[in-house]
């Protein structure tokens, strides 16, 4: 059995990465004993799951890219997840529009990796 390409592992840990910054984010203001926990609502550990995310997709888009599908269509849509992210992020702080604009972003990024993992298997198929 030939080894996973590295992409399709980007790809899968940018999944866990998007679902988890989405679920933060989503659930944070609703769940009352997370707010007991001081990294949880920290603008530090949002700040992770921003750069973990951002270098996972880079990585993985562009070696995707670059060496399976030359499709530009889930790179483009992790670029319009990353914007809204980093927007929300630093233009919408603290407003109640933020957590919306961010799961919103965090779905794109998903949807993007998603889509990665789809073309990148179907090019393995056909090697």
């Amino acid at each position: 059995m030939a080894a996973e390409p590295s992409s399709l592992r980007l790809d899968r840990v940018g999944v866990g990465v998007s679902v988890a910054c989405a679920i933060h984010c989503a659930v944070l203001p609703l769940v009352p004993f997370v707010a007991a926990v001081p990294w949880a609502r920290s603008p530090q550990s949002e700040w992770v799951f921003v750069c973990v995310a951002a270098l996972i997709g880079v990585a993985g888009h562009g070696h995707a890219y670059v060496r399976r599908h030359r499709c530009a269509v889930p790179a483009g849509l992790f670029v319009a997840g990353l914007v809204l992210v980093l927007g929300a992020r630093l233009a919408m702080a603290e407003t109640s529009v933020e957590p919306y604009a961010v799961v919103s972003g965090s779905a794109l990024l998903l949807t993007a990796h998603l889509a990665n993992l789809r073309l990148c298997r179907r090019c393995c198929r056909s090697e």
